[in-house]
């Protein structure tokens, strides 16, 4: 089986296509702009390298958050679009889960975070058991003083929220603040393509209509909207 995978969940493009053997390729661009620009580029460039054509593909994976509101919503519309068109099942795969794959095994709890603006961070605590993550709590968006607090072990902080906050998470914590070199903080589409392939062979797929991005908390137009209406009522 070999699955074609995407995440535009931060500044960071990623596309893969793996097979049951391994990475065929993988693509990672940083901050060169809009997703928009250069997201179906990307997904060009890896069929070409990989010597495949849509008709090899077996499956399309999406990250489906949480992250940027606008990066999730290029990269779902376009896996969409890809599996649509091709007739191709779908798997979208929770950001956090891919990010905490980067640390397959160990004896401490993961906590992958991305910067959530707004002084708070999204964030999922993991145990690791057989090479896959498992979440021990839900997708939280809070200060990261916040999830500080939550935290009376070592834990291995993951993503672009540990460079934003960790000077406030190694005061708070000390010694129980650990994390990994730099190119461990990314989010990987191999990891989302890895994970979709384990469903897929469960014979496990999402369905395209109700498949939506996981926000965490709601959006800026959604906040004032709510806003809005307060202020409208008697």
């Amino acid at each position: 089986m070999r699955i074609l995978a995407l995440d535009t969940s931060t500044s960071v493009n990623s596309v893969c296509i793996i097979d049951e053997k391994g990475i065929l390729v993988e693509h990672i661009v940083r901050g060169q702009g809009s997703h928009n620009k250069i997201l179906l580029k990307n997904i060009d460039l890896c069929i070409k390298a990989a010597g495949v054509q849509f008709g090899d593909i077996h499956g399309i994976a999406v990250a489906l958050g949480p992250g940027s509101f606008t990066g999730l919503r290029i990269g779902i519309s376009t896996a969409k679009t890809l599996a649509w068109a091709n007739q191709l099942p779908i798997l979208g795969i929770p950001t956090l889960d891919a990010l905490a794959l980067n640390v397959p095994y160990g004896k401490y709890q993961v906590c992958p975070m991305l910067d959530a603006k707004k002084n708070e961070v999204y964030c999922r605590i993991y145990r690791l058991s057989d090479a896959y993550p498992e979440g021990i709590t839900d997708n939280m968006v809070l200060p990261p003083a916040e999830l500080a607090g939550m935290i009376d072990s070592p834990t291995i902080f993951l993503g672009n929220g540990w460079h934003q906050y960790e000077s406030v998470l190694r005061e708070k914590l000390g010694e129980n603040a650990l994390t990994l070199p730099a190119p461990f903080h990314d989010i990987r589409a191999s990891n989302i393509a890895t994970l979709a392939l384990r469903r897929l062979k469960q014979n496990e797929k999402d369905d395209p209509e109700s498949l939506k991005p996981i926000y965490v908390r709601p959006s800026d137009a959604e906040l004032s909207l709510k806003e809005k209406k307060q202020s409208q009522q008697p």
